[in-house]
């Protein structure tokens, strides 16, 4: 998948690279017959694993645990277990349902679907905060 334009990003194989968020910077590169590349990421075992569960989540609105496992050769809440207090906080908020075999995105959640993949987010900042509204 090759992205095109400013802050554009693409996935080759597992090569995830993003163009330049500034547009003249953008521009004179292209100029200069340069690809307008400005930074990149290959992909380890963990973002892959992790890049399965954030693309389960928010194209399906589930994830069933066994899937991930198989996949991986991994035991799910194992992996992910200093993320459980986050998904049990946004199953209490009525977000997510949980249990030992899946998460499901409920309806009330299905609008903060990015907040729930960004648990999974290696590269963000501290989880720890909370990074969606509250649904009463």
């Amino acid at each position: 998948m090759i992205g095109l334009g400013v802050s554009a990003i693409s996935q080759i194989g597992d090569l995830y690279c993003q163009n330049s968020s500034d547009l003249n910077q953008y521009q004179n590169t292209l100029a200069s017959a340069q690809l307008a590349t400005s930074r990149g990421l290959l992909c380890d075992a963990d973002d892959r694993l992790r890049r399965a569960v954030i693309q389960q989540l928010i194209c399906n609105f589930s994830l069933e645990f066994v899937q991930i496992e198989r996949a991986f050769n991994i035991d799910f809440q194992g992996y992910f277990g200093e993320l459980w207090p986050q998904l049990q906080c946004m199953a209490k908020d009525g977000l997510i349902e949980l249990d030992r075999e899946k998460i499901t995105v409920l309806p009330a959640g299905r609008l903060l679907v990015r907040s729930v993949c960004m648990v999974f987010d290696a590269y963000l900042e501290q989880h720890s905060q909370q990074r969606f509204s509250r649904v009463i």
